[in-house]
């Protein structure tokens, strides 16, 4: 039986009385993090052959230690790891393929050299600005057609994080849950300035002027511009996303000169 139909078992109403569940979480909370329905998906996801990480640990690293396959766990909490491997020991799971980092993401991420990902849960601290930090470290890491997930969406934070990457032409979004959200990544992870973030601009006071707007163009063209150089460099299986993206550029490059002849001209007729 696997650890996950196992997981479903005790999750089950049954007659008491009855064992504990096992508390894996600092606090020892019953609560072991990701939701069964995004447990499932990991499942049909995982192989041994993948390479993953997560920021937090729980069942999810349960799984992905029944796995077997090359994972990276990043908590702060040693209560965690010991309840986890207690966990493996006694369902008879090999773990040796799971890689603890003791610590507080946002100190081990920076200096944590990781392979190329083909999954990455962000289910770590959840204080501002957590997650954010997570995803910009982990997020280039994630192979191009890799998933995000992200738990716990019903917290600001997430929330937010969620909500970005859906206006970001870079992520597709692939899969809902109660409480979790998962995202393909489409393109290599850019990360542009305000201008070029239709999540930042929509909520931004941008003051209704032709230069903020033109500054605003510029943005985006820088945007294009470091997209197009990482789409370039991974070579001619791309070709159709380059002509694409240069065509995106030639026009949004057009529009920006325009407005900016108009700009020079409201500025001349009102003169200084």
């Amino acid at each position: 039986m696997s650890i996950l139909s196992q997981w479903f078992r005790q999750r089950a109403p049954i007659p008491a009385p009855r064992a504990p569940a096992p508390r894996l979480h600092a606090g020892e909370s019953d609560n072991w993090g990701l939701e069964a329905n995004a447990l499932q998906y990991l499942d049909g996801l995982v192989t041994r052959q993948s390479v993953t990480a997560e920021t937090g640990a729980g069942m999810s690293t349960i799984l992905f230690a029944e796995k077997g396959c090359e994972h990276y766990a990043i908590t702060p909490s040693e209560q965690e790891v010991s309840a986890i491997k207690e966990q493996c020991r006694q369902r008879g799971i090999d773990d040796a393929n799971v890689r603890y980092c003791l610590g507080f993401s946002q100190d081990i991420l920076p200096q944590l050299r990781l392979p190329e990902l083909d999954l990455v849960i962000i289910d770590g601290g959840h204080g501002f600005p957590i997650p954010f930090v997570d995803w910009c470290y982990l997020a280039p890491r994630l192979k191009i057609g890799g998933i995000l997930l992200i738990d716990d969406i019903w917290l600001w934070t997430g929330t937010v994080l969620a909500d970005f990457l859906r206006a970001e032409w870079q992520w597709e979004l692939v899969q809902t849950f109660d409480k979790a959200v998962a995202f393909r990544k489409k393109q290599a992870a850019v990360i542009t300035d305000w201008g070029a973030q239709p999540f930042v601009m929509a909520r931004s006071n941008v003051p209704t002027d032709w230069k903020w707007t033109c500054n605003a163009l510029h943005g985006h063209i820088a945007g294009l511009d470091a997209a197009l150089a990482l789409t370039e460099r991974q070579g001619d299986a791309n070709a159709e996303t380059i002509e694409t993206l240069q065509w995106v550029e030639r026009e949004l490059l057009d529009g920006v000169r325009r407005i900016e002849g108009i700009c020079a001209r409201k500025i001349a007729s009102d003169g200084p």
